[in-house]
């Protein structure tokens, strides 16, 4: 395993980034919980869910693979071979397009299912561990994002080359997607050059004077809930080596001023705070020591005794766009759970996203 991924890879490992990055042995315990319900509640074909199931499977591999299980794994290994496999059949029976239907907005399926196979196809490379066609598939999947950004520098819900609804939330997908999938070494060097510089360029037009990052520009949105991408686009930058750039400073500096996370009340927008909580530990110094301390305790608290977390919002409305992690349903309940698994995970593990250890 490359030293960079390996820190995840232990326990003692794992508890050593969480005593020197704020963290504590429960956020471990927290995610172990999680992996076993995870491992529970797969389906026999290998995926979850009972909607969204691409979407739910690449959720729940990339908590996996979060916490090193690879196929190689004892406890979580099975599970882990069977989320690559379905994965894989869907994305090598659709010409490398991934998505439940493709009459949605199925770009964010794409997205994230690769972004799960870009991450599974470095462990397994880097390990010898010879899945079939997941190769083949992962560069099919990944080379569909490098050739359907849309004019404006994002990517649109169908993939639209022109005239699509283009926005930050569904970029941010295909961005964290093409930096695991440049980690496996499958693509020539400069392969994604030309299209993450048009791709951070739309970002950036997206940032206000104060630091705020929009969905589609400058603004905050009418309802009020305003820049909800902010961390996305500080976390975008990071992640193709532009750390030092002054949208991350700047959209640094707005998170906080403005973050506010409760758990059971309106400010639980999840979705938010897994971008946050990414860029933010990236900065370090004051900047994580502050949002440490806005999230991690809260997560614990409303987690459940069968490893998932508790509904947000504590029955009322939250302060977010679309939120489809509140509610009861089967998907809602994986997909929350795996946000909140991601940020408990994000003080050891080395993300393809970010391209350096923490």
């Amino acid at each position: 395993i490359p030293a960079t991924m390996r820190e995840r890879c232990s326990k003692e490992d794992r508890l050593n980034r969480l005593a020197k990055n704020g963290g504590n042995e429960q956020c471990e315990d927290a995610v172990v919980k999680t992996l076993r319900w995870l491992k529970k509640t797969q389906n026999k074909d290998g995926s979850w869910s009972t909607t969204n199931e691409v979407a739910a499977t690449g959720f729940a591999l990339l908590a996996f693979l979060g916490h090193c299980e690879t196929p190689n794994s004892e406890e979580f290994g099975d599970a882990v071979t069977r989320a690559i496999v379905y994965l894989v059949n869907v994305s090598m029976k659709n010409g490398g397009k991934m998505a439940s239907d493709f009459k949605g907005h199925w770009a964010y399926e794409h997205g994230i299912a690769t972004y799960a196979l870009g991450e599974a196809a470095t462990f397994c490379i880097k390990l010898g561990i010879n899945v079939p066609n997941l190769n083949k598939a992962t560069k099919a999947s990944g080379d569909w994002i490098l050739e359907h950004q849309g004019e404006k520098g994002s990517w649109a819900y169908h993939y639209e080359l022109s005239g699509g609804h283009e926005d930050n939330s569904i970029g941010l997908w295909q961005i964290q997607a093409l930096k695991a999938c440049k980690h496996t070494g499958l693509w020539e060097k400069n392969a994604f050059k030309a299209v993450m510089r048009k791709g951070l360029d739309y970002i950036k037009g997206c940032q206000d004077s104060k630091g705020g990052i929009g969905y589609t520009g400058p603004g905050g949105r009418a309802d009020g809930v305003g820049w909800t991408m902010t961390g996305a686009g500080v976390l975008a930058f990071q992640m193709w080596e532009k750390s030092h750039d002054s949208v991350v400073r700047k959209g640094a500096n707005h998170i906080k001023k403005n973050a506010k996370f409760n758990y059971n009340g309106a400010d639980s927008d999840l979705y938010r705070h897994y971008y946050h909580a990414q860029a933010m530990i990236n900065r370090g110094g004051d900047d994580w020591k502050f949002y440490n301390g806005l999230f991690r305790d809260q997560l614990l608290k409303n987690q459940n005794d069968d490893g998932t977390y508790k509904d947000v919002g504590g029955g009322g409305k939250v302060n977010a766009v679309g939120s489809a992690y509140k509610g009861a349903s089967n998907f809602a309940t994986l997909y929350r759970t795996c946000l909140c698994t991601f940020m408990l995970e994000v003080y050891y593990r080395f993300l393809p996203a970010t391209g350096a250890k923490h």
